[in-house]
């Protein structure tokens, strides 16, 4: 039994390496990911990535099942990426022009974006994300959090892992389940593996919605507790926690569990980052 988000059913097609010399490079790379075209997609993937790279509409869905342990799940904007076409399109051609839509590169351009402007760089002259891309941003980490296939690169660098350390019995009836578990054995992960945990965790860090569980079962509380509390750089963690006692108890039993995943690394405390990133770089650069 799974227990991730289900998707739409879509058929597969075959690789059609003689086709275009793009979709032999975009294969080869797969292959090496460990991603083979059942797993993906792969020729229809790279269709909607030329698409939104031309500022259209994906011309299909892309199901993916990289990670076996987890449903299947149709890709978001066809490429597993922050769509070209919504709400965050200016914002794409003004700080991410020559970046190629898919596989979460987008996004990680706009995360980057958002956290220079989160320590006090401003890219662009001045220039700053608007605040509809910001919320199409949370929503589609709040969605990609909820099941491993959706985040390709994690999903294709944790797939050993997963099938190694999260079988159905290991797993709870929860959003987000394979990314839990992977977190909670991340000292025996691969490295690649390990790296794209990091980065869900950094992620999860500056914001709730990136957390499935602590979306879930905080959520209720910060509309109540945060009410006006900004989204991003940890803001709506830090209130919860100033307000521990006022908390559910399922939202202060998964806050702790989630102070306790933290505790150990300096950049996973996004308060701490926002206010003393400057003076780490200046003082600490060596450590």
């Amino acid at each position: 039994m799974k227990f991730e988000q289900r998707g739409t059913y879509s058929l597969t097609k075959k690789i059609a390496m003689a086709k275009s010399p793009i979709l032999t490079w975009l294969f080869l790379g797969l292959v090496v990911l460990g991603i083979s075209a059942v797993d993906l997609d792969t020729e229809q993937l790279e269709d909607n990535e030329e698409a939104q790279q031309d500022r259209d509409e994906p011309t299909a869905d892309v199901v993916s099942q990289i990670v076996e342990q987890a449903d299947d799940v149709d890709l978001q904007s066809g490429t597993g990426d922050i769509s070209t076409t919504g709400d965050c399109n200016e914002d794409i051609e003004r700080f991410c022009p020559d970046v190629k839509p898919g596989e979460s590169r987008m996004s990680e351009c706009l995360t980057n974006q958002l956290n220079d402007e989160e320590s006090g760089k401003q890219a662009d002259e001045g220039g700053k994300l608007s605040d509809k891309c910001k919320e199409e941003m949370r929503a589609f980490k709040a969605e990609r959090s909820t099941n491993i296939n959706l985040n390709i690169p994690l999903a294709a660098s944790c797939k050993d892992d997963a099938a190694k350390y999260c079988s159905d019995s290991n797993l709870y009836p929860e959003p987000g389940a394979v990314i839990t578990c992977l977190r909670e054995v991340e000292e025996k992960l691969a490295t690649g593996c390990k790296d794209e945990i990091m980065k869900t965790k950094i992620e999860a860090s500056q914001d709730i919605a990136a957390d499935a569980m602590l979306s879930e079962l905080c959520t209720d509380d910060a509309e109540v507790l945060c009410e006006g509390v900004k989204a991003g750089g940890g803001r709506i963690q830090e209130c919860l926690r100033k307000k521990r006692a006022q908390l559910s108890w399922d939202c202060q039993e998964e806050l702790f569990r989630k102070e306790v995943e933290d505790a150990d690394n300096l950049s996973l405390n996004a308060v701490l980052m926002r206010t003393c990133g400057k003076d780490k770089k200046k003082f600490c650069s060596d450590v």
